[in-house]
């Protein structure tokens, strides 16, 4: 069984925020049940705009929770033709896995 939730408003000065959670049951049996915690904190103006996130995850089966922060870049550089840049850090609660992952791309809209 999974259950999943997410809200999102944004404001007209610019600013939007999201919240998600989910969870999982382990289906196994052995162990913790699967959960995801997220929140996301943004601004939007003109051509530009920036977000903030935070977020905790637990898969099913594995005690281990891991922790991530990042942000977030985008530039609308023309009509439906994007450029992003995103930084995330990633550490499990028993320090075990620590990394980071960068993103730079290019989002095309039809």
């Amino acid at each position: 069984d999974s259950f999943g939730l997410l809200v999102a408003y944004a404001l007209q000065t610019g600013w939007n925020f999201a919240v998600s959670t989910s969870s999982k049951d382990n289906a196994a049996g052995d162990g913790e049940d699967g959960d995801f915690d997220a929140f996301k904190v943004g601004y939007k103006t003109g051509m530009h705009a920036v977000s903030l996130v935070s977020g905790t995850s637990e898969n099913p089966g594995n005690p281990v929770e891991t922790d991530a922060i990042g942000i977030a870049y985008v530039y609308l550089w023309d009509q439906g033709i994007e450029l992003y840049a995103a930084v995330h850090e990633f550490d499990s609660d028993d320090n075990d896995v620590a990394e980071d992952f960068v993103a730079f791309g290019t989002r095309v809209k039809f």
